[in-house]
């Protein structure tokens, strides 16, 4: 095994481990045990079918995720699912370890070889806007329903948001763009301006065909991880499935485009979930444990699972060999 594989091994073990540490330890530290312990004693039946039903959508999510990339990264190479899925297993963890999840492209990127990283860290981006989009045209929408439902709590929402000065988020998005342009103008005739041309060309080889099956994969996952919320939700008291999605399409945009810690983001989502679905039926522990099992089953489960898989692989390796060991 040369320098280069072996490398690659320890790095890919020791993200494995570092992530296993840290969400353990955020599982440990976590203040709300005891009120969900009494909180399950009164509403444990049919949690059972709830959270395999959860689960059975997670192998959904994260089939629909990875088949999302093998097509982005076609571009670069041609990647058997399997491996497919091993790159973004290591975009999210890495992602759970890094603020605002900014490790996901870096993790993905180490998979390959160094002079196919920044193409690769590109369309990664590429994916993650792609998949913003998505949950911001679904965020609007749910402002836009949620004055017109009747429902008091939704047009509390809708009003909060409808106070924010439009003027304000436009001046804002003006001086993002002036600050892109002035950025471009500093790098331009530099290398790192050449190499970043470089990379973007792989963008020129996508066809409308591409962009919409990448975009069909982007919103069907987007409604399957809003489903697996609506599920937990409905078990723990959500009134009503449809006047449901508005305020998780709020949820899931509200997380998406606040700051977020990285790992530390299950205290952050279930801050906000509080605030969104504090005023419905559910109480406050099933907000809390709902908003909890989603973070585990799409974001913690996945990231440990190598971890826990790599020792068992290890042991059948080292049994085989010593099964079919040439006796002397």
């Amino acid at each position: 095994m040369n320098k280069h594989i072996r490398g690659k091994k320890i790095l890919t073990t020791c993200i494995s481990i570092i992530t296993m540490v840290w969400v353990t330890y955020r599982m440990w530290t976590f203040r709300e045990w005891p009120a969900f312990s009494a909180f399950l004693r009164q509403n444990f039946s049919g949690l059972t079918e709830v959270l395999v039903l959860v689960f059975f959508l997670m192998f959904i999510n994260l089939g629909l995720e990875t088949r999302r990339w093998q097509l982005l990264v076609r571009q670069v190479a041609s990647v058997p699912f399997s491996q497919a899925l091993k790159q973004v297993i290591k975009g999210i963890q890495l992602g759970l370890i890094t603020p605002a999840r900014t490790g996901d492209p870096l993790g993905k990127a180490a998979c390959f070889a160094s002079k196919e990283r920044p193409r690769v860290i590109l369309l990664s981006f590429a994916g993650s806007i792609l998949q913003n989009v998505v949950i911001f045209a679904f965020t609007l929408y749910a402002i836009a329903l949620a004055g017109q439902t009747g429902d008091k709590y939704l047009d509390t929402i809708s009003g909060y948001y409808s106070s924010i000065d439009s003027s304000i988020v436009i001046f804002s998005i003006i001086i993002l763009i002036l600050m892109i342009v002035l950025l471009w103008k500093i790098i331009a005739g530099n290398r790192v301006y050449a190499k970043i041309t470089k990379a973007f060309k792989v963008f020129r080889y996508f066809t409308v065909a591409d962009i919409l099956y990448v975009g069909t994969l982007t919103l069907i996952r987007y409604l399957v991880f809003s489903l697996q919320f609506i599920i937990l939700l409905r078990f723990f008291g959500l009134p009503s499935t449809a006047l449901g999605f508005i305020p998780v399409f709020l949820f899931y945009g509200a997380i998406t485009f606040l700051p977020s810690l990285g790992a530390g983001d299950v205290g952050i989502r279930s801050a906000i979930a509080l605030f969104i679905f504090g005023e419905t039926a559910v109480s406050g522990p099933g907000i809390v444990l709902a908003t909890m099992f989603i973070w585990f089953f799409n974001i913690a489960l996945p990231a440990v699972t190598p971890a826990l898989i790599q020792p068992v692989r290890y042991s059948l390796t080292h049994l085989k060999s010593r099964y079919y060991r040439t006796p002397t």
